[in-house]
């Protein structure tokens, strides 16, 4: 499950017009038409089993490139690649999707380059369309799909195969926010499992908390390799260099600098930080202190050059690198004035540690404007690192300490407002479930999908006690259980029961094999929460001990623990003439 690049190159050959690789082609090559651009040089990397390594760096700078002849899209011109494991990626939007056939279609032809069998597709397809949340435009053609659709499927598709490696482009930019971070979990969920994973982000904050290492990447080249912290600050300091006015110089790993551990320096030093310094609420320097107390932080600036209103900043990162808090004097609307070579300045930041316990570094700059990109005097990155211990005064959890003010009440909810709530969270359910995609989020826990022995069909099956969301149009509930599942089931049959906030019933077998539920009046068109159970052999006194209590069947209750009932559908029951 590991991935070792050895001495890798890629080169394409640029032609000024089309017609030159036609002429280069019939003279077989004695005469050159193109021009050479290697967009890889010499790549080495070894990213070991169950490790997720990011990629980072500017546009062009070859990690797609890298990532398709990993994925085996490209080869290379030089050097080899060696890959152990079944490798799923999501590269470029669409790739390996026909734009004519349905969404159900492309599910089909990607399991299959992936190496899985019919039996295998069938059974991940439930889930596939349940993670990609497409619903019914799963048999509507993928050229219809926005991007956002098309990364969603992608997605689904990769992650769904249980691949050893998982190869990660930047797509996760073009979906909404709550999709990318359902992504993000599933990301996370494969590293609990040891999956390899090489992730290409402009996002430093997923490359932050997803990646173990990082790599920069820039003209094809490899310039650094390392944890994602530091790979993160050398990134963002040479995106500094590109932008600022005049030259600039990174150092690293620098000296103590009055007190304050730098790790990595840049900027053009026309203004340098002479020091920092940290004093806890009793005024005493320190590198400790309690979730809560009051701080003072003091920045000293020697200016070298006669600088106008320079701006001073601080940034705390944890000890992910996730930046937590970050505040300079332009923000702060002050201004600092004029400062003339030799002259100094000390600018003092008091504020209440508001923060979790953990270890946090504080990053310190001196530039000009809101930001450094254009001006940057002097900038250090972990120039302090201190930590966070818990206050005895409030135990939390997080990074921020807030102050909440605490009330409690008990509103009477009224029956619309509950359906409303219910409804918010998972939509208006249609008036029939049943196995179809469309169906999935409003059956709970409880249920399964399992595919039909010796078809091709799916089935909706509980096992003992499930929930699923429904609105009854009428006060009388319908359930149609598939009739082959009931058939190895002994008699007497088993009583089911539905429940519900506020109330309860008791299930009636009807002549066609369906089990009626007479519901209260009020209940028609109001959104529930339904919970299903079911119990072997229930006699009057157990039914009537289940009314009374008003409580839900648990395992050692039910009889049918080991078997498994299939739902064909759940529906109004249609009210009985008068």
């Amino acid at each position: 499950m590991s991935i070792t690049v050895t001495h890798v190159s890629k080169r394409f050959n640029l032609y000024a017009r089309p017609w030159h690789r036609f002429k280069e082609w019939m003279t077989l090559g004695r005469k050159q038409w193109h021009t050479p651009f290697w967009a890889l040089r010499d790549i080495n990397l070894r990213i070991p089993g169950g490790t997720a390594m990011g990629i980072v760096g500017p546009n062009g700078a070859g990690k797609s490139t890298l990532l398709k002849i990993i994925t085996g899209t490209l080869f290379p011109t030089e050097g080899r690649i060696e890959v152990e494991g079944r490798v799923a990626g999501l590269l470029e939007l669409g790739t390996g999707f026909h734009p004519e056939f349905t969404g159900r279609t492309n599910i089909y032809l990607n399991g299959k380059m992936l190496g899985l069998s019919d039996e295998e597709i069938q059974e991940r397809f439930p889930e596939i369309v349940r993670f990609s949340e497409l619903g019914d435009f799963i048999e509507q053609p993928v050229r219809t799909y926005s991007s956002g659709m098309v990364m969603r499927l992608g997605f689904a598709i990769a992650s769904c195969v249980d691949p050893d490696i998982l190869i990660i482009d930047e797509v996760l930019s073009v979906g909404d926010a709550y999709f990318s971070q359902k992504c993000i979990r599933r990301i996370r969920e494969f590293r609990e499992k040891g999956v390899t994973i090489l992730f290409v982000s402009h996002d430093p904050t997923a490359v932050l908390t997803l990646c173990d290492h990082a790599v920069l990447l820039e003209n094809g080249t490899v310039q650094r390799c390392g944890a994602p912290d530091e790979i993160i600050d050398f990134y963002n300091a040479r995106i500094a260099d590109r932008s600022a006015v005049g030259g600039m110089k990174i150092l690293v790993n620098q000296r103590e600098v009055a007190g304050a551990m730098g790790t990595q320096r840049s900027g053009n030093f026309r203004a340098l930080i002479a020091g920092i310094e940290m004093r806890n609420q009793g005024g005493k320097p320190s590198e400790v202190f309690a979730s809560g107390e009051k701080v003072r932080l003091a920045v000293r600036i020697l200016f070298l050059e006669r600088i106008a209103n320079p701006t001073i900043g601080i940034l705390i990162r944890n000890h992910l690198g996730v930046e937590v808090y970050g505040v300079n004097t332009c923000g702060l609307g002050q201004t600092l004035g004029t400062y003339e070579p030799g002259e100094t300045a000390e600018a003092v930041f008091d504020f209440d540690m508001d923060l979790g316990p953990a270890d946090y570094t504080l990053t310190v700059a001196v530039h000009l404007d809101e930001t450094h990109l254009a001006t940057n005097f002097d900038w250090i990155d972990k120039a302090w690192r201190f930590r966070v211990l818990p206050g005895g005064d409030m135990r939390f959890y997080g990074l921020a300490r807030l102050q909440p003010v605490f009330s409690i009440s008990r509103p009477r909810q009224p029956l619309a407002e509950i359906s409303d709530v219910i409804e918010s969270a998972f939509g208006h359910p249609p008036a029939l479930l049943d196995e179809t995609a469309a169906c999935d989020r409003f059956f709970l826990d409880g249920w399964r999908i399992s595919l039909e022995q010796g078809s091709s069909r799916h089935l909706r099956v509980f096992k003992g006690e499930g929930r699923f969301v429904f609105c009854p149009p009428t006060p009388n509930l319908r359930i149609v259980p598939e009739r082959k599942a009931f058939q190895a089931i002994p008699e007497p049959f088993p009583a089911l029961h539905l429940s519900w906030t506020g109330g309860h019933a008791a299930g009636e077998l009807l002549a066609d094999g369906a089990i009626a539920f007479a519901l209260p009046p009020a209940l028609a068109g109001q959104t529930r929460i339904f919970t299903l159970a079911a119990i072997q052999g229930a006699d009057a006194d157990q039914e009537k001990a289940l009314s009374t209590e008003r409580r839900l069947l648990t395992p050692q209750h039910s009889a049918l623990s080991t078997q498994h009932l299939a739902i064909r559908a759940i529906q109004a029951q249609p009210e009985r003439a008068s």
